[in-house]
């Protein structure tokens, strides 16, 4: 399993997916990389979410 937070790739997949949405080229590339890498797109997504309720006060 690929760990998105521990390697800085998160941000990188934020930026891209960012800017695709003014490009469409961009746009067709992270529709097939998230068909790709839909399962370890879902894990870094609950994995964000675990860390922020984790980070949130109790």
């Amino acid at each position: 399993m690929i760990n998105f937070f521990g390697s800085g790739n998160a941000r990188k997949i934020f930026e891209m997916m960012a800017s695709a949405r003014s490009n469409e080229k961009w746009r067709q590339v992270a529709r097939i990389w998230i068909q790709d890498n839909l399962i370890q797109f879902i894990f870094a997504i609950a994995g964000a979410v675990a860390a922020i309720v984790r980070a949130a006060p109790s």
